[in-house]
């Protein structure tokens, strides 16, 4: 069985080479035009009520749907603004959506119009700049998926989003994880960066397949059959084009969030070991 999965992993890996898969705008250098460019194939997934399902489950199983029912929510790098709907379908009260992206600020308004919800609102702006954002207040929930390592200064991020957390409030936050290839993948990053956009796309064809490979060989899965995020395709140029990138093992969250008041209360490892592991913080009660 598992030679006849590891043969259809490899023909699906060779699709890629198709050149009618890939969109004509894959000259990509940083995230936040990988972020721009997949915006369209979001919004094709909030419609596809399985995928806001499968956003649901991921919350409710992240940090609970009973947490969630009645609490406010901050949501970090909100993108088309599934997660933060989602939160609103769990129960959630009110929920406040930013982001870099003026593109993704607007798609994520259209959704929330798209599904009749009025309790939650997106703003334009940086956490790197919180005193230029609209939020004189605090969430019971503070979360961002993927995000606060791709700002540039991973550590300040991650201090101004726990200023938003209420007392007894949590951080939900996914990080890329510490590996011993991670500064390998960070001089790749540079590189692709530095590369001419006419050869970039043969980066794309040949990680994509590599990556492919790796994931299933790891997991056992289909790559291309995603829990949650960007489709494959733009998780590849995010992968390998993401720039900047940072990263921190277990220890160190818990070192640095320990130091802001806050306690480890739920652990999901990366599915693969230079992949995103999902921490949930608690901000312990002052004494």
């Amino acid at each position: 069985m598992y030679a006849c999965k590891a043969t259809w992993a490899l023909k699906d890996a060779l699709y890629f080479f198709r050149l009618d898969i890939f969109p004509p705008d894959y000259g990509l250098v940083d995230v936040h035009k990988i972020h721009l460019n997949s915006l369209s194939s979001f919004w094709g997934e909030l419609q596809n009520k399985e995928k806001l399902k499968q956003a649901e489950s991921d919350l409710d199983k992240y940090i609970g749907k009973s947490e969630i029912m009645g609490k406010t929510m901050l949501d970090i790098g909100c993108g088309s603004g599934i997660h933060a709907i989602s939160a609103i379908r769990l129960g959630a009260k009110e929920v406040v959506g930013i982001d870099l992206s003026a593109s993704s600020i607007e798609t994520s308004r259209k959704n929330a119009e798209l599904f009749g919800i009025d309790n939650i609102r997106f703003e334009l702006g940086s956490i790197l700049k919180p005193d230029s954002l609209n939020l004189n207040r605090k969430f019971d929930i503070v979360y961002s998926w993927g995000v606060l390592h791709h700002t540039g200064n991973m550590k300040m991020a991650i201090h101004n989003a726990t200023q938003f957390v209420a007392q007894e409030g949590v951080l939900a936050i996914a990080i890329y994880a510490r590996h011993w290839s991670s500064p390998i993948w960070k001089i790749i990053k540079i590189l692709y960066n530095k590369t001419p956009e006419f050869l970039q796309r043969l980066w794309i064809y040949f990680f994509c397949v590599v990556i492919y490979l790796a994931k299933f060989a790891v997991t056992g899965r289909n790559p291309l059959n995603k829990r949650r995020g960007m489709s494959f395709y733009y998780d590849v140029i995010d992968w390998v084009g993401g720039y900047p990138y940072e990263y921190a093992s277990r220890n160190e969250m818990k070192f640095l969030l320990n130091n802001y008041g806050f306690e480890l209360i739920k652990f999901r490892a990366a599915d693969v070991p230079t992949g995103c592991h999902e921490y949930l913080f608690s901000r312990q009660k002052k004494r």
